[in-house]
């Protein structure tokens, strides 16, 4: 018995763990060298696409920030990707201060533009802070937790977002879990990227709507 409940539990693990592919909407809150905010949009589009290798990428909208202690701002759209499922955080997650990304940020203070460039995402240099990405997926929802340094800023921005997968947005429909495809199964396979797979196609496929694992 305790064997089963000791499965059981693993299984629905594996369930909760599993990212769902498509687009959520939903609030973010920043808050600005852990003192500063936190400062609200409503409305942000995340969109999360699955890879072959189950890793998942993540592209963040571009959002503004009203009455900042900088003024309001603007964060331009970035993408992190190949972010793994790490077991000892329940969570997906990665470092990405060594992947060379930069964002668009613009802030304008009493009328005046003060900063309006692409900033690279890295390391903070007074707290060693590193920029990093934490997903966690529930049923059609998705709590993030993103902290990153904005080029030579000192303080670091952690961002909170809380999503709810929109099927009106997405182009994919939500699967319970990854499941081996039949391959005689009704219904055209395609892959994550849109388009049509191969009969030899392993990995990740859409098929009538629905993810499966070719093998």
């Amino acid at each position: 018995m305790k064997k089963i409940y000791t499965l059981f539990f693993a299984l629905m693990a594996t369930m909760a763990a599993f990212a769902q592919a498509g687009n959520y909407t939903g609030k973010i809150s920043i808050k600005v060298g852990g003192t500063f905010g936190p400062y609200t949009c409503s409305d942000v589009l995340y969109k999360v696409t699955v890879n072959d290798d189950k890793t998942i990428n993540v592209e963040m909208a571009e959002y503004s920030l009203s009455g900042t202690i900088m003024g309001d701002l603007t964060v331009g759209t970035y993408t992190v990707s190949n972010i793994a499922y790490d077991a000892a955080q329940g969570a997906y997650y990665r470092d990405y201060s060594a992947d060379g990304l930069k964002a668009h940020f613009k802030a304008v203070s009493t009328g005046v533009t003060t900063m309006n460039n692409d900033y690279a995402l890295g390391v903070s240099s007074a707290t060693g802070t590193h920029s990093a990405i934490k997903l966690i997926f529930n049923d059609d929802k998705v709590d993030v937790t993103n902290t990153f340094i904005l080029g030579s800023m000192p303080f670091d921005c952690v961002g909170t977002y809380s999503g709810i997968y929109d099927p009106t947005l997405s182009i994919y429909q939500i699967a319970d879990t990854p499941a081996a495809a039949d391959k005689n199964i009704n219904g055209q396979a395609y892959t994550i990227a849109g388009q049509r797979a191969a009969a030899n196609h392993k990995g990740l496929v859409i098929i009538n709507g629905k993810k499966y694992m070719a093998k």
